[in-house]
């Protein structure tokens, strides 16, 4: 969680949804208020009609009284009244409801207990960056961020003639490596080349916008840009980013798999947790939608220092949380 203190508020950005279970705890036990700004619509009422007027920016006190998390546990959804305005008029004692989204920033009260409970998630400052994966058949670029966004997937049809088989090849490579130059140049992101024996010549030309080359076995499709995500070279890259932790984690996870390292069920985990008989925890996020009483768990296995990841069954880390209920700890 990125935050900024200042005298009077706390400006916190979620940058995960661990950093939204912690929100969400904070409103639900009343420990502060929200401090944001809104953009209120004007009205004005005569005899015959409403006619609404300009909106204008208010910045409001909030008390949050009904707290729920989006179907993905990406944005929480957080209604109360407003206890004070500026300005005030129409606007006090109104009830609102306030989207905060991953990456919105949202303002707390700057209270002793709020300040401590947030300093127990550490600001991940996750990176995105780009990889292309090439091979003669095909060329896939994909935006590695919280998830894998796939931005191209070209699949070249094989020919009879060489020349015109390297010449389609060249064409998609200056195409779509003018989008890796123009993302590259806007935004800084690093970028992974993968490539085989049969196409490692090809990409020399492009070379000043390649921060690393992975030589192995891989095809220019999803297919090659997963290949690259799980090999040793990306460690190379030197990238916080929340994919490649993912799938540091799942390895570790099979890795303790069949070991006496590894806790499951209920009881069992609390009991880790209290104790601080576990290092690490994993949650699915879809259980703890099913099973919110499980926040506790997490609140009190952070305050253990306890690490704690949310994953999600559908991705590779949160198929193998799911073998063991959806909740597990490693120790």
């Amino acid at each position: 969680m990125k935050t900024r203190i200042y005298e009077e508020k706390i400006l916190v950005t979620p940058q995960e949804r661990l950093d939204l279970i912690i929100l969400f705890y904070i409103f639900s036990n009343k420990l502060s208020n929200i401090i944001t700004r809104i953009y209120w619509q004007d009205k004005a009422v005569s005899q015959t009609k409403t006619i609404k007027l300009g909106r204008k920016p208010v910045l409001v006190k909030i008390l949050p009284d009904d707290i729920r998390f989006s179907h993905d546990m990406k944005s929480i959804r957080v209604t109360g009244r407003v206890l004070e305005a500026v300005p005030e008029e129409g606007v006090k004692g109104r009830r609102l409801g306030i989207d905060i989204h991953i990456n919105d920033e949202i303002g707390l009260e700057n209270k002793r207990e709020v300040v401590k409970f947030i300093e127990i998630v550490e600001d991940v400052g996750y990176e995105e960056f780009l990889i292309i994966a090439v091979d003669t058949s095909g060329v896939a670029l994909a935006r590695i961020g919280n998830s894998i966004n796939m931005l191209e997937e070209v699949y070249l049809p094989s020919s009879k003639f060489y020349e015109a088989r390297i010449e389609s090849m060249s064409e998609t490579l200056d195409r779509v490596f003018s989008i890796v130059r123009e993302i590259k140049e806007r935004e800084g992101v690093k970028v992974v080349a993968a490539v085989n024996t049969s196409t490692k010549k090809m990409i020399r030309k492009y070379m000043k916008l390649i921060d690393l080359v992975v030589e192995g076995d891989f095809t220019g499709t999803m297919t090659g840009i997963l290949q690259v995500l799980r090999s040793k070279k990306i460690r190379e890259l030197d990238v916080k980013n929340e994919v490649l932790k993912n799938i540091e984690t799942y390895e570790k996870l099979l890795k303790n798999m069949f070991s006496n390292r590894i806790i499951y069920g209920m009881d069992n985990i609390k009991i880790a947790i209290e104790n601080k008989g576990i290092t690490n925890l994993y949650v699915n996020y879809q259980m703890l939608l099913e099973k919110p009483e499980i926040i506790e768990y997490i609140v009190n296995a952070l305050k253990n220092r306890i690490s704690v990841t949310i994953s999600d069954r559908n991705d590779f880390l949160g198929m193998a949380v799911s073998k063991f209920g959806d909740i597990v700890g490693i120790y």
